[in-house]
C-alpha cells in the first residue's frame, strides 16, 4: 500500500523481470579433464642450503618471501631474493635446529 499511486513498480513486478541463473554464490562449474596440470612451468628455480642457527624449530609458509624469514635461518640471501618455497599452497616447511636442509625455491 505504501507505493500505491507513486507510479513506482511494485515489488512483484521488479523481481519477476530478473532471472537469476546461479546455483549458489561462488559456484564454479568444474568439468573433469584428462590433461595434466603443470605448476610453476617456465619459472626460475634455485636450490639453497639452509641451516637453522637458532634454538627453536622455524616454520616457513608457502607464500612467504624467503628473504624475509627469521634471521636465525642461514642461507645465501642474494640467491633467495624474490623467491618463495616450492611447496603447495597453505603448507609450511619446518627447519630443525642445527640441521642443514636443501630446498627448491621458485620465482
Amino acid at each position: 500500500m505504501a507505493l500505491h499511486g507513486s507510479f513506482l513498480p511494485g515489488q512483484q513486478s521488479v523481481l519477476s523481470s530478473f532471472q537469476i541463473h546461479f546455483t549458489y554464490l561462488g559456484f564454479l562449474e568444474n568439468q573433469p579433464s584428462n590433461m595434466d596440470v603443470t605448476l610453476n612451468s617456465g619459472r626460475g628455480a634455485v636450490v639453497l642450503k639452509v641451516t637453522n642457527n637458532g634454538d627453536r624449530p622455524i616454520q616457513v609458509g608457502s607464500h612467504y618471501y624467503f628473504i624475509e624469514v627469521n634471521p636465525s635461518l642461514i642461507f645465501d640471501q642474494r640467491k633467495a631474493y624474490g623467491m618463495r618455497l616450492n611447496i603447495p599452497t597453505r603448507t609450511t616447511i619446518g627447519f630443525e635446529v642445527r640441521y642443514l636442509t636443501l630446498r627448491h625455491y621458485i620465482l
